[in-house]
């Protein structure tokens, strides 16, 4: 997207194509990371839910992944 600020758009943990759905839910890094995490396929489902909630609880989970996953990646994020 901005090779003059990303080098490259490869996984920091796996070296996979780092996809916004890959660093949120599809990367296995994610899984060894996250001790409350069984799967990616229970992440993926995890950020269905949050997503359409309207919960503040959840929508705050989802805040703190995204921020995680941009640091992870090391991205430029707002804070």
């Amino acid at each position: 997207m901005h090779p003059e600020i990303y080098a490259t758009n490869q996984c920091k943990d796996c070296q996979a194509r780092a996809s916004l759905e890959h660093i949120l839910w599809e990367c296995q890094g994610l899984i060894h990371s996250n001790e409350n995490t069984a799967s990616t396929d229970s992440l993926h489902a995890r950020w269905q839910v949050a997503l359409l909630s309207s919960a503040l609880d959840d929508q705050l989970w989802a805040v703190q992944q995204a921020k995680e996953a941009a640091r992870r990646q090391d991205l430029l994020a707002d804070t």
